[in-house]
C-alpha cells in the first residue's frame, strides 16, 4: 500500500514505521522505505528501546536518502516518548504543507 500512496497524493507527506530487533539494519531499512515508497519520514525504533528512543529519518536535499536523528526520553521520567516526537512529526508537516 505505501507505493500507492504517492500515486493516489502526490504531494502527501508520509509517515511510516519501522521496528527492527537488529540496530544494525535500522537504518538501512528507514532509508529503504524512503527511497522506495517516497515516504516524508519514517519513525523507526529497535524492539527493547522502543518506549525510550526512536530515530527519525528524513529526506532533505543534503541527504534524499534519509537524514537520520535520535529522539529520546529523559531518564527515569513518565513521559511518554510520543509527547517528545510527535510534536516535531507536526512541525515537518507544517514545513512540507508550506513548501507546497
Amino acid at each position: 500500500m505505501l507505493g500507492q500512496l504517492k500515486e493516489w497524493a502526490p504531494s502527501l507527506f508520509s509517515i511510516s514505521f519501522k521496528l527492527e530487533t537488529d540496530d544494525a539494519i535500522l537504518l538501512k531499512k528507514a532509508r529503504g522505505a524512503i527511497a522506495k515508497y517516497g515516504m516524508g519520514c519514517v519513525v523507526a525504533n529497535i524492539l527493547h528501546t522502543r518506549y525510550d528512543r526512536i530515530t527519525l529519518v528524513t529526506p532533505t536535499p543534503t541527504a534524499p536518502e534519509g537524514e537520520a536523528r535520535v529522539v529520546e526520553r529523559e531518564p527515569g521520567s513518565d513521559t511518554l516518548l510520543e509527547t517528545v516526537f510527535v510534536p516535531e512529526l507536526c512541525e515537518l508537516h507544517r514545513a512540507h504543507i508550506e513548501a507546497a
